[in-house]
């Protein structure tokens, strides 16, 4: 079965953005896999009404997609804070993130425990 992936890319200007958008679809590309979606959105400009991890959370509850590709992890959420959480919720909801460049995944633990707290 074909995995459905959809990206978040995050930055501070058009550059990080790109240089962001170029390592997920190189990665996506060795690893054989397709995007269908991808989400752009620049920190400055990040409203919780706008905001890209609503429509991702939106799309997780429908199931639409099975995988979050991201080149770093901490590119997630606006602040430091949300990064542990949406990763955590979206795990739960059986989507797989997946980083280009973080190997590690205790944002999962981290955000469990902010979740319970939260």
């Amino acid at each position: 079965m074909m995995k459905r992936i959809y990206c978040l890319y995050r930055g501070i200007d058009g550059a990080d953005i790109q240089r962001q958008q170029e390592e997920c679809r190189k990665y996506a590309d060795e690893h054989g896999w397709f995007i269908f979606k991808e989400f752009c959105e620049f920190l400055d400009n990040a409203r919780d009404t706008t905001d890209a991890l609503i429509d991702l959370d939106n799309a997780a509850h429908k199931n639409k997609f099975d995988i979050l590709l991201v080149a770093e992890y901490e590119n997630i959420g606006r602040i430091e804070q949300e990064t542990p959480i949406a990763v955590f919720c979206l795990e739960k909801q059986g989507i797989e993130v997946v980083s280009v460049k973080s190997e590690s995944k205790d944002f999962i633990e981290q955000g469990k425990d902010m979740y319970k707290n939260w």
